[in-house]
């Protein structure tokens, strides 16, 4: 999966989006690998939202 990682510009909704969607799919692949099944998108979502997405967006802006 490329990497999309636009720093220093501005940042277009959509392309947040894709961010957000890369973490949670690697969250979502992290979490099934420990736990021995597909965990499901909805599931790695609502994970990753609860427990990791106010940091990331915090990082993001501090990289920007």
């Amino acid at each position: 999966m490329a990497s999309i990682r636009p720093v220093g510009r501005i940042v277009t909704p959509y392309q947040e989006f894709l961010l957000e969607r890369q973490q949670i799919l690697r969250h979502k692949w992290l979490e099934s690998e420990k736990q021995g099944k597909d965990i499901g998108y909805e599931q790695a979502m609502l994970d990753w939202v609860l427990k990791f997405r106010s940091d990331w967006k915090t990082t993001r802006t501090k990289e920007s």
